[in-house]
């Protein structure tokens, strides 16, 4: 499959444009956690914030395409230093070695997950690269997505990959906070 990344492309980030994104983000944070507060709902912030940038961005797409450029540079900034901490920290070797039956239940747990993908994928007509960050998006979420299209290169499905893992988080955080409430 050809590459879709564009010759020569190269990410930039100008000042205003990251400054810009990084006080829209700050506000949507600030908003979030303080009507959290003033709704007495400990520990509701994040989901709060979440709440918050789903119906902007959905209400508003004109404004979240033109943050979009310099939010992309930001975050691959981040997400590289995201890595390197959870890198820096992790040993695989420690996992096995102190919770083997949580490893083994993890391993096959995505390895299911990766097949039923694979199969259901090829037979509804999906290309390989688009299963494969669909379902590392399901399992790690948007970072670890975005991080697997930067690195193959698949430029045109790092958006998609991103906006899937959002999307999952945004069902997922609603969904648990209800679980809790109801069931547990």
């Amino acid at each position: 499959e050809p590459d879709d990344m564009e010759p020569g492309a190269k990410g930039t980030i100008k000042v205003l444009d990251g400054s810009t994104a990084l006080a829209v983000s700050a506000t949507i944070c600030l908003a979030g956690i303080w009507t959290a507060t003033e709704l007495g709902i400990k520990g509701g912030g994040i989901p709060i914030i979440t709440l918050y940038v789903v119906i902007l961005a959905t209400a508003f797409p004109r404004i979240g395409s033109a943050l979009a450029p310099a939010g992309e540079g930001l975050a691959t900034i981040l997400m590289q230093l995201f890595f390197a901490t959870v890198g820096a920290a992790g040993s695989v070797r420690m996992v096995v070695t102190t919770a083997p039956s949580l490893f083994a239940f993890s391993f096959v747990q995505i390895a299911l997950h990766l097949g039923f993908m694979l199969v259901a994928g090829k037979m509804l007509g999906y290309r390989m690269r688009e299963l494969l960050l669909a379902s590392n998006a399901n399992v790690g979420g948007p970072t670890t997505a975005a991080g697997m299209a930067n690195a193959q290169g698949w430029r045109a499905l790092l958006v998609p990959a991103i906006l899937v893992g959002i999307l999952g988080y945004s069902v997922a955080t609603f969904m648990s906070i209800a679980f809790g409430f109801t069931v547990l």
